[in-house]
């Protein structure tokens, strides 16, 4: 049998190739949005790779916010400058391979100069569709929670006081999102409401109101978490 309609992949478009946009999640487009890019900030993508969030910065900020892009693999750093190039952005964003969990170190003229950092760390990726199978454990959640704080730390010493931390993640799993939110508060981070239509709020009273998540159950949309915080100190 074969089916009377037909549809070109995506990325098998001339559109595509020639870079008039970039495929991206209803959630993930929410990101930028809410981490609100201006002229003139300096803005660092700690887990930048393959580029759909950092070239949605740089379009919200017309090209004229101060982007560093960092990940810690050669391979998805040039994955993330071929993604850029394609959507016309060379020479509007500043990219390296670093293990950002370090960058306070191997940088430290970004220490107490950012303005905006967004982390969307590796994580268990329980919220992406479709899976048919998928195994993870209680250990796995627990150590990548613990793995996402260590660039909680750092972005706490990038950001100025006041500067603002988006945190997001494609995952279900309270630890890796509320429970680091109270981390990222022990820190001296505060959570900064946010609200996005038709999303749902945090799984505990504390970020009830304060904190949006999508499910596909509930939004058609993969799972997803959002946070904004602001450095108090």
């Amino acid at each position: 049998m074969v089916s009377v309609y037909t549809m070109p992949k995506v990325r098998e478009v001339r559109e595509y190739e020639l870079g008039l946009f970039y495929d991206q999640s209803l959630p993930a487009q929410w990101v930028g949005h809410v981490l609100d890019p201006r002229p003139g900030e300096v803005i660092v993508d700690m887990n930048a790779a393959p580029g759909g969030k950092t070239s949605h910065i740089i379009q919200l900020s017309n090209g004229k916010a101060i982007v560093h892009a960092f990940d810690r693999s050669e391979g998805k750093v040039r994955e993330l400058i071929e993604t850029l190039s394609r959507l016309g952005m060379d020479g509007l964003y500043r990219v390296e391979v670093r293990d950002t969990r370090y960058l306070n170190i191997d940088r430290p003229d970004l220490v107490n100069s950012v303005d905006k950092v967004l982390i969307d760390p590796p994580c268990t990726d329980m919220g992406v569709r479709p899976r048919l199978f998928d195994v993870k454990t209680m250990e796995t959640v627990k150590s990548t929670a613990e793995y996402q704080r260590q660039f909680i730390k750092v972005a706490w010493r990038l950001l100025r006081p006041g500067g603002i931390l988006i945190y997001s993640t494609c995952t279900i799993p309270p630890l890796e999102n509320e429970d680091n939110m109270a981390y990222a508060e022990s820190l001296g981070f505060e959570i900064v409401d946010i609200s996005i239509p038709n999303a749902s709020g945090g799984l505990t009273d504390r970020y009830r109101k304060s904190v949006v998540r999508f499910y596909p159950h509930v939004h058609d949309t993969p799972g997803f978490f959002i946070a904004k915080l602001r450095k108090l100190y």
